[in-house]
């Protein structure tokens, strides 16, 4: 008995004394006896018999541990449950295990589930006559290792599966004419079916393209294994056209709500394709990635976001923010504003890319598997909001990759991650009072302030981290006064 105040975790059968964890009994009402239940999911009730609620107990342990029934039908071998009964997929082999060669196969077979008196027509005659339950249950026990004296009804389904494969096995002649399945007189010699696979399985074989994959390959990856989870299948085979849909909807609807351009959603689309591609490219399940790739046509950016908030912050807006902002976002807007900096930018440049004496910022910015040098003149209030930062927080963060210390760090010191910076922004933009605000504005910002301006548009494109034909990446690195013009520009644009 349990004490007082807990609830019961087991049952214990008071004829045998046998004790079953996991198995509970309801309370009595009204003299009605009590339903037995799975503790683990109080849903899973095995009626109120004993004898019979403890067969049924043991079947569903037997289910939920995985292990597998004589009779197993294979479609997609990285599904490890069909039509939720715990019955796993694999081929032929030398145990008894026998497989069909399609789901349409399975459905005219297998249309029992737990009621069984829902057998297909011709299988009647075999499967509801008792004498034949009676007659190979002890084998089936046997084989299960259960006390044949437990009575068969508790081990539906698993027992029908169990009695139509033995069945199929010694009668296939019969089985093919009765079924209407020709292939099954020759079931020997179907050809198990081939495992369906993985997406994450896709995802590392485009990692492994390079022995040292690049920031932009695992961004890609990255952005796949997001796509995964949307989708909510874990094959290639299981991938529909409502599937695509359904994530092109997610990245348009999140990308409104953070305010993105079209780009960024085209960015993701690609990223998808990309690793399909390489997937077809080295010869993997060829048919099932070609079929994909056509339904991944239908995913492409709108021309506009409708929705979307405007693409560069105001002044007024920029000083609201900075006057509810803490010294560590004080000192990333600034950043992000002088240098025109993305978020992933922010969160990845060293302490050592920045030169507070004399000013210059040059941090090598990994794009497309190649660094783009990114340069810029500090404003004396962005290092002044650096050095407060600095003075007030000591930096733990290191990067992985590098070893080098980076130049802001989150609340417990911390490596900043792109969601740590969404946080700051969320919270930052509810005290000022801006509710449309996001990151990228700023760098949006700074580039239009340099056009308005009339700066020489390369300065900005430098600026900005974009390639510049006829300028060296080292001669950029070595001069960051290049950009002096550019970044004046937006400090003049915002507060002079």
């Amino acid at each position: 008995m349990a004490k007082a105040g807990r609830k019961a975790q087991h049952y214990r059968d008071p004829d045998t004394g046998m004790v079953y964890n996991g198995l509970g009994r309801r309370p009595s009402k009204n003299g009605t006896p009590g339903r037995f239940y799975a503790i683990n999911d109080r849903n899973k009730t095995f009626g109120a018999d004993p004898k019979i609620a403890v067969a049924k107990f043991e079947a569903y342990q037997h289910q939920t541990r995985g292990e597998r029934p004589l009779l197993v039908f294979g479609v997609d071998t990285a599904v490890q449950d069909i039509a939720g009964n715990g019955i796993q997929l694999s081929g032929s082999n030398g145990n008894g295990t026998l497989h069909t060669p399609d789901r349409e196969t399975w459905d005219r077979i297998l249309k029992v589930g737990d009621d069984y008196q829902r057998v297909p027509d011709e299988l009647k005659p075999l499967i509801m006559g008792l004498q034949a339950h009676k007659e190979h249950w002890p084998q089936y026990a046997e084989e299960r290792g259960l006390d044949p004296e437990l009575p068969f009804e508790g081990y539906w389904p698993d027992y029908i599966y169990w009695l139509v494969g033995r069945w199929i096995k010694s009668e296939p002649d019969d089985a093919a004419q009765k079924l209407g399945i020709p292939q099954l007189k020759n079931i020997d010699a179907i050809e198990p079916p081939k495992p369906s696979l993985p997406l994450r399985e896709l995802a590392n074989l485009y990692l492994s393209k390079s022995v040292d994959p690049t920031i932009c390959e695992r961004r890609t990856t990255r952005r796949f294994m997001e796509f995964a989870k949307i989708v909510g299948v874990k094959t290639v085979k299981k991938i529909s056209h409502e599937h695509i849909e359904q994530y092109g909807n997610s990245i348009h609807k999140d990308g409104r709500r953070r305010g993105h351009k079209p780009s960024w959603m085209g960015i993701r689309f690609n990223a998808i394709k990309t690793v399909f591609a390489y997937a077809l490219k080295r010869g993997r399940d060829q048919s099932e990635i070609a079929r994909v790739l056509l339904l991944l046509k239908m995913l492409a950016a709108p021309k506009d976001m409708t929705g979307s908030t405007a693409a560069s912050v105001s002044r007024e807006d920029l000083h609201a923010l900075l006057g509810c902002a803490d010294d560590r976002m004080r000192a990333m807007m600034l950043v992000g504003l002088n240098c025109a900096f993305y978020p992933c930018d922010l969160r990845r440049v060293p302490a050592s890319a920045v030169d507070l004496e004399n000013g210059y910022l040059v941090f090598p910015r990994t794009k497309i598997g190649k660094p783009i040098p990114r340069v810029a003149v500090l404003w004396e209030r962005t290092i002044e909001a650096i050095r407060c930062y600095q003075s007030a927080h000591p930096h733990n963060a290191v990067d992985e990759q590098s070893g080098e210390t980076l130049l802001f760090d989150g609340h417990k010191g911390e490596r900043v991650k792109a969601s740590t910076i969404r946080g700051f922004v969320a919270a930052l933009r509810g005290m000022a009072g801006v509710p449309e605000f996001q990151f990228n504005q700023l760098r949006d910002g700074a580039y239009t302030a340099i056009i308005e301006a009339g700066i020489d548009i390369t300065q900005g494109e430098i600026l900005m981290g974009h390639s510049v034909g006829g300028v060296k990446d080292a001669y950029i690195e070595r001069r960051p006064e290049i950009v002096r013009a550019a970044c004046e520009a937006v400090e003049q644009h915002y507060f002079s």
